[in-house]
Formats: C-alpha cells, structure tokens, sequence
C-alpha cells in the first residue's frame, strides 16, 4: 500500500505539468474535441522531440540496470523530470492561463481517478513493463483528457441544459423586453457597444459582456444579469459551426436582427462560404414577422442571398438602395468625421473611433437607435460619447509612443482597416502580429496578402511565431520590403523586447491580433 502511494504521488508530480497545459490547451479551443485533436497533430510531437529523446535514453540505461533497484532508479527519474519541467512552465508567461472555472474542476476530477486507475495498475506491472512504459507516461495527458472529455460530457450537456432551460422561462416571461440579436463575421461587439451607448439614454438596457456570444455566455448573462427593470437585452450571437446561430435563435427569439458583415471569417470549421452566410442570415430569416432587420448594403454575400423572410429590412451602408446611407467619410487625428443620409436629409456626425470600419458599425447602431425613436438630432450628440471599443482599433496612452490595439480577432476585412489606419498617418508605424488564423483553405493566402499590403503601410515589421507567419513573409518580400525592418520572434515575449529596442518617440505602434498560447507558433 505504501509503495502505492508513493508511486501515485510521483506519478501526478511526473505528470503535473502536461496535465495543466492539456486542460489549458482544451480550454482555449472551448472543449471542441476536433480543435484540440488538430493543435494536437500539429504541435505537441514537433516541439517535445529533445525530451522524447532523453526520455528513451533513460529507458535504455534501466534496461542495462540489474537487481532490485531499478524501480527507485525510475522513480528517481521521474521525480527529477516533474522538478525541471515544474520550473520550466513556471517561469512560462502564458498569454490565456488555465481559468479554474467548476467545468475545469470537474474534468480535473475525471482526470485525477483515472490516473489513480492507471497508478493501481502499473504497481501490478513487472519491471519491464515499468521501464517500457514509464518514459511514454509523461505524454499520457494529451491523450486521456480527449477520454475524460467523453466522460463528463454527458453531465455537462446536462448541467448547461438545466442553465438554458433556467434562461429560457426567464426570457418567456418578458414579453415587455425588445430583444436585438446582432451577428456577423466581424463587427458584432462594436455594434453592440455603440449601440448600447446610444440606446442607454433613452432605455434600460443590458447587453452580453465582453465577448459573451455563445449559448453559455448568454445564458449567464441572461441568468445573472437581467432585471425586471430592462427594457432592452442587445444580444451579440457567434458562430463558428453549422447550425450555432440557428440554435440561438430558438432560444433568444429577438424581434429586432443585425447582420453587420459576411467574411470567411472561421472557414476552417465552416468549410464553405455558403455554409457562413447560410449560417448567418439565419438572424433576418428567423425574426417575426413583424421584427426589423438591418443589413450591411455594401457587402457582397450578404447582398447575393437569396433573403427568405417576411419581415421589413433596412438597409445600411454606401450603396444607393441603403435606407440609412453613408456620405462622406473623413479621418483625422481625433477620429472620424461622415454623413448619413436618410429619407432625403442628410445628418453629419462625429466620433473618436478610427477605420472606415467603424463608420459601418456606428452607422448600423444609428439605423436602429432612430427606428426606436431616437431623434436625429440627439444621436449627433450621442455618437461623440461613444468610446473606444477595447481590443479594437483602440488608442491606448503610452509613453513615448502611441498603441494601437486591434488585438481582438483579426480577420481579412478588419486587418486591411487597421493597416489603412496606419497608412493614414504621418507618424512611423511599426506592427506586431501572428497573423490571421481559421481561414480555411484561404488562410495562407489571406496571410500573404496581408504581408503585401503590409509592405506599403508600416515601417518596421514585428511577425510573433514561424508557421503563419511563413506567408506573411513571403508576401513582404514578394513587394520588396527591407528584410533589416523585419523582426521575427518566436513568441510575444520576444516580440515586446523587439519592440522596446525597436520603437521611437512618436512611433504609432499597431497591436494586430493576439492568439492565444494554443495558436501562437
């Protein structure tokens, strides 16, 4: 019994490190069990080979042991593996650590019986089993949470049920409530947020936090934080499989819909573009038919869809048939200044948000600020209050330079805004970025031909991580960019070094995309 527990210990101290990661790992991929097992192939054998390598060395030299000391030779080994690896991660900055929520807590659960499983059995095994498997142990983690995975996932389809269902008789007995559902492929948590700005001063009004857009964040959301008092919920709704929006609608049901663009933004786990904008426009289709909705003129996938629904649609965006339609666009150093125009009057306004881009956004939240009631004239005053967006085209103070963060989720449409940002001002510009990610079929191409116009809008070039990098490379130097002002590190860490070596007084610095620890290589 005794050795038991001394192999056990040793065992979750061996295994400890490669324990936390693959939770941390499965977490940033929102437990789809297909995302891990793609990370999976891709970076976990390439990156561990040196350890692999002294892992059988050890093996070998057990074999070569003789008499009854072998096992405490690797248990030695294994002790001394959990020390150095314990002191590598530990002084590993992780740009999303593991987040201990209760789902965590219970697949940690799963995880810690079936290691006590394992741990019974091997001090059952021989010596040669001991010495054959041992090395191969250390790698067991990225294998069994997949495992544990199928086993709590039955409880947790059931707990998340309870919590929709709890949200849902929430939501039935609100029929005062105006519900705004908002999606796309880019744009929802700006609308979202200017909308919310403008609509705050008229009416009650809740929207989901931060990036809250799956059917647990608006459960929580809807569970947590709304009130009796609300008279609007703005809802923002993400997708990223078939079939996502469509479930959302079902269980929100608003009465007013947005669709603020169409890109082929997570082609990767769409598969096709026809299956994005079928996915998306569920949220004009699926509205009463007395609801509203709003779409974007201007963007050509949402105009070629063949549009199935009964309800009255406004449309925003530069194109002639727009009911709310965008005018003369000018930046400056404050932000941007335009026109809308609308039943044949036109209304200038003013806001401190930069990129085209974000004309879009706001003048979307206009369209449906002035179909509820406000006045024209009050959302001139309105949309100088809205602020930045966080993570969007967002103007952080620094010393001595200016950041710009764009670090939410770049994707094609939203990466040339930023650069055109950049190419806008006078002041040296510098862009530190891993690149565009879940693009499908299309993301090497996206990525070099985001280094080709790269080329022409900054002046030094920061690129986190090898892989997707390569064609953002290619593109730069396919333009003629001075390789001298190309930096390339091997991760954020790096690349903050680089910058503080790099960057000069006045410097204009574009933050463009942060992946997570289990994008960025």
């Amino acid at each position: 019994m005794r050795n038991m527990i001394i192999y056990w210990f040793i065992s979750i101290c061996y295994l400890y490190v490669n324990i936390k990661y693959s939770t941390m790992i499965l977490q940033q991929h929102h437990y789809h069990k297909d995302r891990y097992l793609h990370w999976l192939k891709s970076n976990w054998l390439q990156k561990r080979t040196l350890l692999i390598t002294l892992l059988l060395c050890c093996m070998y030299l057990c074999f070569l042991l003789h008499g009854e000391y072998r096992k405490e030779v690797i248990l030695l080994m294994m002790a001394l593996t959990a020390y150095f690896a314990y002191k590598i991660d530990h002084e590993i900055k992780y740009r999303l650590p593991l987040k201990l929520t209760h789902r965590i807590k219970r697949l940690l659960c799963v995880r810690i019986l079936l290691y006590v499983l394992f741990s019974w059995l091997f001090t059952h095994a021989n010596d040669t089993i001991w010495i054959i498997c041992t090395p191969w142990l250390y790698w067991l983690p990225f294998f069994e949470i997949l495992i544990s995975l199928v086993i709590v996932e039955p409880l947790e389809r059931m707990i998340q049920q309870y919590y929709v269902n709890d949200a849902k008789t929430k939501l039935s007995k609100r029929d005062d409530l105006t519900i705004i559902g908002i999606t796309g492929s880019y744009g929802k948590t700006s609308v979202k947020n200017i909308l919310y700005t403008l609509l705050s001063d008229y009416y009650d009004t809740l929207m989901t936090p931060k990036s809250f857009n799956n059917k647990m964040g608006i459960t929580l959301t809807i569970r947590n934080s709304l009130k009796r008092m609300h008279q609007v919920f703005i809802c923002e709704m993400g997708a990223d499989h078939v079939g996502e929006i469509l479930e959302l609608m079902h269980f929100v049901k608003p009465q007013i819909g947005i669709v603020t663009a169409i890109g082929p933004q997570h082609l990767a786990t769409f598969h096709s573009m026809e299956h994005i904008v079928r996915e998306k426009m569920y949220m004009i289709e699926e509205l009463p038919a007395n609801g509203l909705g709003f779409l974007n003129a201007d963007n050509a996938y949402i105009r070629a869809h063949p549009l199935a629904s009964a309800c009255k649609i406004i449309w925003f965006g530069k194109d002639m048939i727009a009911d709310y339609r965008i005018m003369e666009i000018q930046p400056h150093a404050s932000g941007t200044s335009f026109s809308i125009q609308h039943e044949k009057e036109v209304y200038g306004f003013d806001i401190k948000l930069l990129g085209e881009h974000n004309v879009y956004n706001t003048c979307a939240a206009i369209a449906v600020a002035h179909e509820m009631g406000l006045p024209f004239t009050r959302l001139q005053e309105l949309t100088k209050e809205i602020p930045y967006v966080k993570h969007r085209l967002e103007i952080v103070s620094t010393t001595p330079y200016t950041l710009i963060d764009d670090a939410y989720n770049a994707n094609p449409t939203g990466a040339h805004n930023a650069l055109q940002v950049l190419k806008a001002m006078k002041e040296r510009a510098i862009i530190v970025t891993p690149g565009m990610i879940e693009l499908g079929d299309r993301e090497d191409i996206a990525n070099e031909k985001f280094g080709k116009e790269m080329a022409h809008c900054v002046d030094e070039v920061i690129l986190v991580g090898i892989k997707v990098t390569n064609r953002i490379q290619k593109g730069l130097m396919e333009e003629g960019f001075d390789e001298n002002h190309l930096h390339i590190c091997k991760d954020f860490a790096q690349a903050m070094k680089v910058l503080k070596e790099i960057v000069q007084e006045h410097d204009v610095v574009l933050l463009e995309n942060d992946l997570p620890d289990a994008f960025s290589h």
